[in-house]
């Protein structure tokens, strides 16, 4: 959620030079964007999960994804790169290639989970490095509470914090396993979570 918040940050609200005050559309998409983590909403933030792209001969198309023209309200492009370190060598010089010369109207956010295994030339070229930590048990499981109230999902404490003590470090697949005991059980209780964790 942070490097999410961050990107918004330095969005403007329908057009340069306002900001951000939640009212506008763009804000309340964006919102939904931070809330959920899907872009269907939003047209002109674009997520890559980078680690389909790991070797060289797929690169083409995600270069292709990084080619797009400035679309959306506020004309600044997000271009989010998740897993980066599961680029191999080759490919993360051609990115470093995109990198080095990318349009003024682009911000290409790069997530890892293992800084150490992308090239020291690509980190480099970053402007603003967010180093985040894990939450603690208590607010994730906040969070997927605030998730299962918003979205009326059924759900036990004891059962959310099953969830947030296994997946405490990967905060997308706790929503996720949330999502699947939702759709699976039709409640998120203790013995709903224990029953789907023993076949994970």
């Amino acid at each position: 959620k942070q490097y999410k918040c961050a990107k918004k940050d330095m969005k403007t609200c329908d057009q340069r030079g306002v900001k951000p005050e939640d009212q506008c559309e763009s804000c309340k998409k964006f919102n939904y964007f931070i809330e959920t983590g899907k872009t269907d909403e939003l047209q002109n933030t674009k997520e890559v999960d980078v680690g389909k792209y790991s070797r060289i001969s797929d690169l083409r198309e995600l270069l292709d994804e990084l080619d797009m023209q400035n679309v959306g309200y506020s004309g600044l492009k997000a271009i989010i790169l998740d897993e980066v370190q599961a680029m191999g060598y080759k490919a993360q010089d051609a990115l470093l290639k995109v990198l080095e010369d990318p349009d003024e109207d682009v911000v290409i956010i790069m997530c890892t989970t293992n800084v150490d295994k992308i090239q020291p030339t690509v980190v480099n070229r970053a402007e603003v490095e967010f180093k985040l930590q894990p939450p603690s048990v208590r607010s994730l499981a906040s969070r997927l509470r605030h998730i299962c109230e918003n979205n009326n999902i059924r759900y036990s404490q004891l059962g959310l914090e099953l969830i947030s003590t296994r997946y405490n470090d990967r905060i997308r697949t706790a929503i996720q396993i949330l999502e699947n005991i939702k759709y699976e059980y039709g409640l998120v209780d203790e013995e709903n979570v224990k029953k789907y964790l023993e076949h994970d």
